[in-house]
């Protein structure tokens, strides 16, 4: 899983437990409602933006209910799994 699947894995997730759109949460965190639909379309974000919206979706103050056990794996999870490194 990339880093980009893993934030939009949480980030839809947030958005069902706290019925709120993905729009509205890049707007809460990064000030751009439209994060999400640029990525979608193949753009990127920065690194200073992944990690905002990544310490808002891990921060169980920011959920209406307690993290999904789904969320708190991909949270935990190793960055980047099943890629090898070749030199």
């Amino acid at each position: 899983m990339t880093l980009i699947e893993r934030l939009f894995a949480l980030a839809e997730m947030w958005a069902r437990e706290n019925d709120r759109s993905l729009s509205r949460l890049a707007t809460i965190v990064v000030n751009d409602g439209k994060l999400f639909d640029r990525i979608t379309a193949g753009g990127s974000c920065t690194v200073a933006t992944y990690e905002r919206l990544i310490a808002h979706l891990s921060d169980p103050l920011n959920w209406t209910k307690p993290i999904p056990a789904e969320g708190l794996k991909l949270l935990r999870a190793p960055a980047i799994e099943n890629e090898q490194v070749s030199a």
